[in-house]
């Protein structure tokens, strides 16, 4: 009835006896109703574990125990049983110091205490084939770093990882209880493999703005046991990785965190016979979340059950380009990109992946092509998926003793390999418009990020005091040579070639008016490449004999693309896509074309007057021209004979044309008894008079190397009705810029030859006009 004051007793027993022993506890201090009593546990032995419960008891003979008692009957028999099972422990520390020291600047000290009982049936679990038991045993939790010693009672700890579960070494799962967190923490991994690969690869996706469970090292003993081994796999440390539930999303999200967090374990990748979906590998297999679970678990939200944003993400990426079905509808290539962009933050995950191929992780999962080893994330006020990494324990290259091949020359693109990948995201992994965002952000880590500059002061910071000199160098060696490797595998270069060998006037030349055009372009700053204002080919990715970096573009003997006697090319590159936005290089060259056969040079003799050599001229000029343009006109003297004057040394040739027409220039300087210019015909000369070459509204400008496309069609047939409508079909129609026509030798798109049943010709074109403006043709 609360007259009488509750009593308290300490019940205490060495680890391995059978009964407690009961204390009574007195009371040391009070203030108002806040009381503070004390019980004495006699002193022990060093290394002694001590197992102790609180017991407080009314008046009325009610009790209550702290810890509270634990089930003992597994979940789900009834009735259920408790005792006083899990309770709290600590260990006896001489005066010297069993336990470990620490000091400024080390790493942390983190320290278990267990039951024998329990310590063994961990231990059994962890090197038998129990190891995929996640049973959870009771220990108490002892912190030692900079910021003070804590203590946390009734944490659990369980065995953790897949391949690594077998041990020793073994990796551990810390869980503190809900209402005593540890420093606002539910968690913690305590992981084995190759720490210094973890600690450092995490920091790296920490320092290329990438949310990342946070890693850094330290050391663990259970019973004053040391769990660490010595040598180049753990130098006596682990690596304390945070856990990934609902605190990390509120950690890393603060502003988003109530999201859905999917954890990908892909164990069974199909069988790769075509139809077998197997783990999926993020194909789109309907609306059953079950479907997924095979690969994918819902680590938040879990009560909802709602996987319609993991179903829709799938749906979107893995969408066909033509076909589909009503449960996934194709996409086109046009608007691919941004329905992608609508499920996943395409930066985030191309500089995931780029961040991952520059430390090497050489895990199963993205790096080889499958579904594994990674989570993602999708909040509610950005309902984009984010990547998170898992699993860095074969990074640096320092796992080649385990029989891994060195990844310093790995490609950039092992994630999605012919005849492998991901199948669910082989599109947007090649997609022109989301490809050149992967080069972008691996450029951009590999100039801010990814330096000796940057990353030697990090790796002499974080794995150089518990490691060795040999092995810090190691990593700094491969962050080095990586680096370069990397480099060599993007191109950076602008180029402009052909297959044709110089000709007449030592230009390159083309015999029958065909060009094969190709050469290197900037993969992160080009979208599109515009040949004289067609359309050239790249190749963003390695396909067959076609290198990244590389582009094509091919012009027929019969395109009209080459004008007879010296052509232009200018190739544009351009960061926006269709010849759209800014030019970001541009490249030229000129091509000498003859004229089709059957339309030869045209020779025209003279004398040459005023000069020693008062015998024959032939001057050779192309046989048409299009003003504006330059034409190559040669000159030879002549001896008796047809054989070159070779004395006709320094002499100047005047040019004139009988009808009116300026030729600029008008001289030409033959040397050995020949000489050769571009000449180009306009006409008038500046403030004169002279023969026009162009109908009244004409232009003597030169064509426009980026003038856009039309849609020609030129076969006669009547395309119907719809043809002038924006959403017609015209994508089988001839393609080029204006001129177009046949049979002048100087259009820039030749097309059908007028007849009796080819009559008719269709263009098209689309106009962008500003809003409320009439177009003006």
């Amino acid at each position: 009835d609360g007259t009488v004051p509750p009593s308290q007793t300490l019940f205490w027993r060495v680890d391995g006896a059978s009964d407690f022993t009961a204390a009574p506890m007195m009371e040391t201090w009070r203030q108002g109703r806040q009381t503070t009593v004390q019980g004495v546990v006699p002193p022990q032995a060093a290394g002694t574990i001590v197992e102790y419960y609180v017991q407080a008891a009314g008046d009325l003979g009610e009790t209550a125990t702290w810890p509270a008692p634990a089930r003992i009957t597994a979940p789900g028999v009834e009735p259920a049983v408790y005792a006083q099972a899990a309770n709290a422990l600590y260990q006896v520390d001489s005066d010297a110091g069993i336990g470990p020291a620490w000091s400024p600047g080390n790493r942390p000290v983190y320290r278990l205490v267990m039951t024998a009982a329990e310590r063994n049936e961990l231990r059994v679990i962890q090197t038998t084939g129990a190891a995929q038991s996640d049973a959870e045993m009771n220990a108490a939790f002892i912190s030692v770093d900079g910021a003070g010693t804590e203590v946390k009672q009734q944490i659990s700890v369980r065995n953790r990882g897949f391949s690594s579960r077998n041990g020793p070494p073994n990796n551990f799962h810390l869980s503190f209880r809900h209402d005593d967190l540890w420093r606002g923490r539910e968690g913690m991994q305590m992981n084995c493999r190759y720490p210094h690969s973890q600690v450092l690869a995490a920091n790296c996706f920490e320092l290329a703005g990438l949310p990342v469970q946070q890693a850094r090292p330290a050391r663990l003993f259970i019973n004053n046991i040391d769990q660490a081994e010595p040598g180049p796999r753990m130098h006596g440390t682990f690596a304390r990785v945070e856990s990934l539930n609902g605190d990390w999303t509120v950690n890393h999200f603060p502003a988003d965190p109530d999201g859905n967090l999917y954890r990908l374990d892909d164990h069974s990748p199909g069988s790769g016979v075509p139809g077998d979906l197997g783990s999926g590998e993020f194909r789109y297999e309907g609306t059953n979340p079950l479907a997924y679970a095979d690969t994918f678990e819902k680590d938040t939200n879990k009560e909802e059950n709602d996987w319609s944003d993991l179903v829709n993400l799938t749906r979107v990426v893995s969408a066909p380009v033509n076909g589909g079905t009503a449960a996934q509808p194709a996409i086109s290539d046009a608007d691919y990109a941004a329905r992608v962009r609508e499920v996943i933050n395409v930066e985030e995950w191309f500089s995931y992946l780029a961040m991952d191929a520059l430390v090497g992780n050489q895990e199963g999962g993205l790096p080889t092509g499958r579904a594994d080893d990674l989570s993602i994330y999708r909040g509610v006020l950005d309902p984009r998926f984010v990547l998170i990494p898992h699993d860095f324990d074969t990074c640096f290259d320092l796992n080649t003793g385990d029989g891994l091949d060195s990844p310093v020359a790995r490609s950039i693109w092992s994630f999605d390999t012919d005849g492998g990948g991901i199948a669910g995201l082989r599109r947007m992994f090649s997609h022109p418009d989301l490809a050149p965002v992967y080069y972008q952000q691996m450029l951009r880590l590999v100039n801010d990020v990814w330096t000796p500059e940057r990353l030697n002061p990090v790796v002499d910071e974080l794995i150089l005091p518990w490691t060795t000199p040999a092995t810090a160098n190691a990593v700094k060696v491969y962050i080095a040579n990586r680096r370069a490797n990397v480099l060599s595998q993007i191109s950076q270069t602008y180029s402009l070639a052909t297959n044709l060998s110089p000709g007449t006037g030592g230009y390159l030349e083309s015999v029958n008016g065909a060009v094969e055009f190709s050469g290197a372009f900037h993969v992160a700053e080009t979208r599109s490449l515009r040949i004289n204002g067609q359309p050239a080919t790249l190749n963003y990715r390695t396909a067959g004999p076609a290198a990244a970096g590389t582009w094509t573009f091919s012009a027929a003997a019969a395109s009209g693309f080459l004008s007879r006697g010296l052509t232009h090319v200018t190739a544009n590159f351009y960061d926006g896509p269709n010849g759209t936005g800014g030019i970001v290089h541009q490249e030229e060259l000129d091509i000498y074309y003859p004229g089709p056969e059957g339309q030869p040079m045209t020779p025209v003799s003279g004398t040459l007057s005023g000069t020693a050599v008062p015998d024959a001229v032939s001057l050779t000029v192309a046989g048409a021209y299009r003003p504006g343009l330059p034409v190559l006109v040669r000159v030879d003297a002549l001896a008796p004979g047809g054989a070159l004057e070779r004395s006709a040394w320094n002499r100047t040739v005047t040019l004139t044309a009988s009808n009116g027409v300026v030729l600029s220039p008008s001289t030409i300087t033959l040397y050995n008894g020949m000489g050769s210019a571009l000449v180009t015909a306009s006409s008038t000369a500046a403030g004169g008079t002279g023969t026009p070459l162009i109908a009244a509204g004409g232009t003597l400008q030169s064509p426009n190397p980026d003038a856009p496309l039309w849609w020609i069609q030129d076969n006669g047939v009547f395309p119907g009705s719809s043809w002038k409508d924006p959403g017609y079909d015209d994508s089988s129609w001839r393609q080029g810029p204006l001129e177009a026509g046949a049979g002048d030798g100087d259009e820039r798109t030749a097309v059908a030859t007028p007849s009796a049943s080819r009559r008719a010709f269709y263009l098209r074109h689309a106009f962008k006009c500003q809003q409320h403006q009439r177009p003006q043709f």
